[in-house]
């Protein structure tokens, strides 16, 4: 097989994910080239993704997941999403405190946003992946519920950081305030889009009313303070096996913006301040995230080893499948200015391009 042969086979094995982010750092060195690097300075990723494509890519996500299956594994996912959250903050803060020496508000900062497994990378690797079902259901679940702890753990530490008052009954008032209120507004959301797919026949026109619900959802819920995150999530669930033609057409919707997300997240590698200094300190924080990681996942297994049996290979599929993506570098780009923003975001960023590029093509 010629070298041309060789790249080109290399290239299509690739998941569409993988392929996007580097089809989108090949753009950025074409634009660096040319001199335009002015070009992703001015590109509001946070923006487009947190504000703009987030709940399609959340809804397109939660239609896969099957819920008596979450049903079954349900206290695991919870555990997980939760106290696995909690370990990882904890345990990435102290070991990145300890290997580069920066204060441990700064390293939990980075903690509590790179934790949380991101759910448009990690729906978009397992749905292709040859993994069992249960422990698809498992880490499909977990990467889509786990980010209301990490908002709730982001935002108190945050909050240390800028000097406010921080305390531990006041970070899980927050926590069970954008928890509940997300899954009992996401309940009546997904009653109301139910519904309407029952009610309109033709596919545009459920495609169409899904996406309108799915937006205006997520955009009302969190004007209200609680988790729109939650709210679409549940949604999706509801009518996941209402309309095969619509789950189908969701499937379609899902690849494009993935794409889209992906090689954009790419280009954003221009506006990183890069310095070697930066550049060594996330490479030091690949392993150091990994260990938090297993950490998270190995605990609460222990824990609930007496009362359930697991699949072989659950915890190094759920270590290495933790992926990081997109949603990290749009929480670090929300940080005010400041002398450790710009460290900050080569972290995320050197972390999630490793956990896309070699983590999700290797997995």
């Amino acid at each position: 097989m010629s070298f041309k042969e060789k790249t080109l086979s290399a290239w299509h094995s690739l998941h569409p994910t993988v392929a996007a982010t580097i089809g989108g750092l090949f753009c950025a060195a074409i634009l660096a080239a040319c001199g335009r690097q002015d070009w992703a300075l001015r590109l509001d990723f946070n923006a487009i993704l947190m504000r703009g494509l987030l709940p399609f890519l959340l809804f397109a996500g939660a239609l896969h997941v099957d819920p008596p299956g979450l049903k079954q594994e349900g206290g695991f996912i919870a555990v997980l999403s939760t106290a696995g959250v909690v370990i990882a903050t904890l345990a990435v803060g102290a070991g990145l405190h300890w290997a580069l020496k920066l204060p441990y508000l700064t390293c939990l900062l980075f903690g509590a946003l790179i934790s949380p497994t991101d759910p448009v990378a990690v729906l978009a690797i397992f749905r292709r992946a040859k993994v069992p079902r249960a422990l698809a259901i498992t880490v499909g679940a977990e990467s889509l519920f786990n980010d209301g702890m990490a908002v709730v753990m982001f935002a108190s530490i945050l909050g240390a950081v800028e000097g406010q008052a921080v305390s531990l009954p006041r970070a899980s008032l927050l926590f069970l305030t954008q928890t509940s209120g997300g899954l009992i507004l996401g309940l009546i959301l997904g009653e109301i889009t139910a519904r309407c797919v029952d009610f309109l026949e033709s596919l545009p026109a459920q495609l169409a009313a899904t996406a309108v619900l799915a937006f205006l959802g997520y955009t009302s819920v969190n004007a209200l303070g609680v988790s729109g995150i939650l709210a679409v999530i549940l949604a999706g669930i509801r009518i996941g096996n209402r309309s095969i033609r619509l789950k189908a057409a969701w499937i379609e919707i899902d690849g494009v913006l993935n794409a889209v997300i992906f090689a954009l997240l790419g280009i954003e590698v221009l506006a990183i301040p890069w310095t070697p200094a930066a550049l060594g300190a996330g490479l030091l924080a690949v392993p150091v995230v990994l260990a938090g990681r297993a950490l998270a996942v190995a605990l609460p297994m222990g824990a609930l080893r007496p009362w359930r049996d697991y699949l072989p290979g659950t915890f190094r599929a759920l270590t290495w499948g933790g992926l990081r993506g997109a949603i990290p570098l749009a929480l670090a780009l929300t940080l005010p200015e400041g002398p450790d923003k710009g460290l900050i975001l080569a972290l995320t960023y050197v972390v999630g391009s490793f956990s896309l590029i070699v983590q999700g093509s290797t997995l």
